[in-house]
């Protein structure tokens, strides 16, 4: 990936390279290394990069955790079988649409059950009557996590707070949660800690000896304390979170392609979307068809996240399911390779066939529209694609839709598309804890060029990434904003890698600055037009609507209305009739 991006920078540039140009092999140390630094930057190190979105991240958490489905009302999705990985976001299934729709799951609750501490053994014929009720606490687990936790914050947050202060507030979470008074003395103790053993002590003098719960249930109550404290909503990823999220952030999905829901009424797993490129629908599933068995193991009754394991494998691995109408006696039985399955992440106006798009508004105009479903590394390359059909369809002026815009949020990813859509000029810059200023500028690539853009904004959008194309394109006068104003506060997350655990941390490590230097964050919209309750929940169906592989029974391709299009529209139109005034093409 890396050598074909190189490739395609250097022709744009006008070096032309031979086929072997970039093609040396690379060794499988190298490669394995390779990727697992791109994943999780360099050990200890903070990277500028990441602005991982919240959404995806509970997305991955809830879904690792194995939650229940209960009804298919429930939009609770998941999307199914990710190779070797554990599945998340990404189960991988769709994350845009498990992103909006799977409720948050405790924040820590998964990973550190995932690392629950073992007990002392007690020695055979050693052991009393109370001795079998209460093991022996080893503090030392978790104290190393907890140390090398405030480490990593010292060290990359952009505000930490003082060391003294995160003992002082995972300790007084644990003892919250167990009911437990703090010893009187704990904030001098806090303050006077110096390494990791001095905490551990400190750790077993205040470790509940209630024996009625797992260690991990106090470890959890430890860390959520703990993170409350730090500034920028931190996370704690399992290594499995985290190779999930770069797998769904490279749009390299690979699974066999279908979203499922629970049905109650027969206990069986759903197909609620079959994607479009997927194995699943290439065989003939479709929305609506009961998954009954997988590998010969019935899935009646069977929780989901059993199914799951089942389903996920390898790219390149076979896996056979047995499908059926509901109500119907005769099933279908396929059996589906495991492969690459890359989601569209820009949608159009209006159902074509053949899986297709139009874009064009209306006839009558020369206005297109397209939904930026989510930010991914294929976003730019979708874009490059996409001018040449606006263009056969007649299209002068383009609408971006960003209402609903979800995803792996990666500032490279938000730099590749608003660099696409300017003609140079200064996106934004990133302040970072250390106070150094990285400036991000924009070549002289630029796609639909000389036409009029607008951009729909919502007041539900919170992604960074989507919030920093939307703010260095209405910085530098290429778009008109019409919306509502945004919740982006243009902070910068980045996935840090804890030592040795294979875990990692999503910090708060640096802050983007505006182009402008006289506007701030969030996004304010130049025309504002809001949207009624009735309205808004309208024009949200109908771009949920797009993601499906099938418009959904009884619904028709019919857009709601939609006043914030309306004015977007209305402005690019009057914009096309001032470029003809003035006798431009």
């Amino acid at each position: 990936r890396a050598r074909e991006r190189l490739r395609a920078n250097l022709v744009r540039r006008g070096v032309d390279l031979s086929g072997a140009g970039l093609t040396a092999p690379v060794p499988a140390s190298l490669m394995t290394s390779t990727v697992q630094a791109a994943t999780l930057t360099a050990a200890g190190r903070a990277t500028l990069t990441g602005i991982l979105s919240a959404r995806a991240i509970a997305l991955s958490k809830a879904v690792l955790g194995g939650m229940s489905m209960t009804t298919l009302k429930t939009t609770w999705t998941v999307f199914l079988a990710l190779g070797a990985l554990v599945v998340g976001p990404g189960l991988f299934l769709r994350q845009g649409l498990a992103a909006k729709r799977l409720p948050t799951s405790p924040p820590l609750s998964q990973a550190v059950a995932s690392l629950e501490s073992p007990k002392a053994e007690t020695p055979a014929g050693s052991a009393t009557k109370d001795d079998t009720k209460k093991s022996v606490y080893d503090p030392s687990p978790v104290s190393r996590r907890w140390w090398a936790i405030m480490n990593l914050v010292e060290k990359n947050q952009l505000e930490p707070c003082s060391r003294s202060d995160m003992i002082m507030a995972g300790a007084t979470a644990l003892l919250n949660a167990a009911k437990v008074p703090p010893p009187a003395d704990l904030e001098r103790r806090a303050a006077a800690i110096e390494n990791a053993e001095q905490l551990a002590t400190l750790l077993a003098a205040i470790w509940p000896r209630t024996g009625d719960g797992p260690d991990a249930k106090w470890e959890t109550a430890l860390f959520e304390g703990l993170f409350k404290k730090i500034p920028g909503e931190p996370q704690l990823l399992t290594a499995d979170y985290a190779r999930v999220a770069n797998q769904l952030s490279s749009n390299r999905y690979v699974g066999i392609g279908v979203q499922l829901a629970i049905n109650n009424d027969e206990h069986l797993p759903q197909i609620v979307n079959a994607f479009r490129g997927g194995a699943a629908r290439k065989a003939g599933a479709v929305s609506g068809d009961l998954l009954i068995e997988v590998e010969g193991k019935s899935t009646h009754q069977v929780e989901m996240k059993q199914i799951v394991d089942w389903l996920r494998g390898e790219e390149g691995s076979s896996v056979t399911i047995v499908v059926r109408k509901p109500g119907a006696a005769q099933s279908r039985t396929y059996r589906l390779t495991r492969a690459v399955i890359p989601f569209d992440t820009l949608l159009g106006y209006r159902r074509g066939s053949d899986d297709s798009w139009t874009y064009r508004i209306d006839p009558a105009t020369a206005v297109g529209y397209v939904w930026v479903n989510s930010l991914r590394a294929s976003t730019l390359h979708e874009l490059r694609k996409l001018e040449n059909r606006l263009q056969a369809e007649g299209c002068r002026a383009l609408v971006l839709d960003f209402r609903m815009s979800v995803g792996q949020g990666v500032l490279h990813h938000a730099a590749l598309v608003a660099d696409g859509l300017l003609d140079g000029g200064l996106m934004w810059r990133v302040r970072d804890a250390h106070g150094d200023v990285q400036e991000f500028r924009a070549d002289r690539e630029c796609l639909c060029r000389d036409w009029p853009l607008a951009v729909l904004v919502d007041k539900n959008c919170a992604e960074r990434a989507q919030g920093a194309v939307i703010a260095a394109l209405q910085d530098n006068g290429r778009v008109i904003v019409v919306g509502e104003p945004t919740k982006c506060d243009g902070g910068v997350n980045s996935v840090v890698p804890l030592p040795e655990s294979g875990e990692a941390l999503v910090l708060r490590t640096a802050r983007m600055e505006r182009a402008i230097k006289d506007k701030s964050w969030p996004v304010q919209p130049d025309h504002l037009v809001p949207l009624t309750d009735a309205q808004r929940e309208a024009v949200l169906t109908w771009l949920r609507h797009k993601e499906q592989a099938e418009l959904p029974a009884g619904t028709e391709d019919r857009p709601p209305e939609d006043p914030q299009l309306h004015k977007a529209v209305e402005l690019l139109q009057a914009a096309l009739e001032a470029k003809a005034a003035k006798g431009k093409p």
